[in-house]
């Protein structure tokens, strides 16, 4: 019994400490997400200096991303206005500047 006692109180400790399931964001988000980060990236990294062909392929990049940003984010903001934790992690990216 004294064992049975053990385990039991030592199952509903780990349970207690567990961290609880943090929901992912959905997908269109996750997608957006990924592509401001990206904009973002790719925009520090351009270089006058680059060879021709790495600017040309890095500005295809920029313009790609950039401007999916550029497209999506109010669409998504609009969308997701009731969910603060949502609208916080697109509003990180609205000083990205974006042509």
């Amino acid at each position: 019994m004294k064992n049975y006692l053990y385990a039991g109180m030592l199952c509903l400790s780990v349970l207690a400490c567990a961290p609880t399931a943090v929901a992912a964001p959905p997908a269109d988000v996750k997608k957006f997400l990924s592509a401001a980060y990206t904009c973002q990236f790719l925009s520090g990294e351009y270089d006058d200096s680059l060879a021709a062909d790495d600017k040309q392929k890095m500005q295809k990049d920029i313009e790609k991303y950039c401007h999916y940003v550029r497209d999506n984010k109010y669409k998504l903001k609009e969308k997701y206005h009731n969910n603060t934790k949502i609208i916080n992690k697109i509003s990180k990216y609205d000083s990205l500047e974006i042509d």
